[in-house]
């Protein structure tokens, strides 16, 4: 029985010594993806472009074609934007490791023509045998109409509102209301709900400005809905309060100039609530310029 179970100890061991010894070979997939966001806002007489990598390659050339998805886009290629690189729509990789190409769009113009927003989705992919596409494919771009009636009022106004919680840098944005060219929208107001601006591009954070017969003054109505909820409290809304700080009422940005280069709060105090009450106030007056 010892002999026995010194045979089964030894045969253990060779065991074990060769699977010390034996060589483990990792496969990695070799596939194409953009490199970060493939999103973009763009005038119409400008150009944006989008990195797109090539990971664990083998040292073989890879070809990766950039198609634009028609159906759901509202701007026509060759009409309202072209691809400037590559220009044949095919990139083309030499397969060394760390290597990057670039696929840029660039807008058309159509000075003096409002035509609105446009905008279009595009994707890439391997074209080459073995290579596949990642998960970050796609991208999306508008284009952003320079002939809006309202355009020398648009922009991202930066700056710093003082509330109860401290200050809080801010990123307005006044924008076009799609759906009426005499008045227009402003994103990202709240600054208790205005985190990231991934609320405004799903509709939340977003409101709409009525403009005074002089553009000087855009005016929320009292009690806009942010779109965000706040836990069993419910709907999280913004409500102006008057100059005579005695009454709930509309919320009013000012333009500082004629140029429409600066923009402030007009209400002494604009609180962000809930139906149980407020869970933040900024102060107004403080001056945003636009970027």
């Amino acid at each position: 029985m010892k002999t026995f179970k010194s045979i089964l100890a030894a045969a253990a061991m060779v065991s074990a010594l060769a699977a010390c010894n034996r060589d483990i070979t990792y496969e990695y997939e070799t596939y194409v993806t953009f490199y970060g966001s493939a999103s973009a806002t763009i005038n119409e007489d400008g150009e944006v472009s989008f990195p797109v990598a090539l990971m664990n390659p083998t040292g073989s050339a890879v070809n990766v074609t950039v198609t634009v998805n028609s159906a759901s886009s509202t701007a026509t290629e060759g009409v309202d934007f072209e691809i400037a690189e590559p220009s044949n729509g095919v990139l083309t990789f030499a397969g060394t490791e760390g290597e990057t190409q670039n696929i840029t769009f660039r807008s058309i113009p159509h000075e003096g023509e409002y035509t609105g927003n446009l905008s279009f989705t595009f994707q890439i992919a391997s074209a080459t045998e073995g290579v596949t596409t990642g998960a970050n494919k796609s991208g999306a771009v508008t284009i952003q109409d320079n002939d809006h009636p309202l355009s020398a009022l648009f922009g991202t106004y930066t700056g710093t509102f003082s509330g109860y919680g401290g200050n809080y840098s801010m990123s307005i944005t006044v924008t076009a209301d799609p759906d009426d060219l005499e008045n227009v929208w402003v994103l990202d107001l709240d600054p208790y709900t205005s985190g990231s601006n991934s609320y405004a591009l799903t509709g939340k954070n977003q409101y709409d400005g009525t403009l005074s017969e002089d553009q000087m003054t855009i005016t929320i109505p009292d009690s806009s809905p942010t779109g965000v909820t706040y836990g069993s409290y419910g709907s999280i809304y913004l409500r102006g309060v008057s100059d005579d700080g005695m009454y709930y009422d509309d919320i009013r940005l000012k333009y500082g100039d004629e140029d429409h280069n600066t923009l402030y709060l007009a209400n002494p105090y604009m609180y962000t609530r809930v139906s149980a009450g407020w869970l933040e106030y900024v102060v107004g007056g403080s001056i945003l310029t636009r970027q």
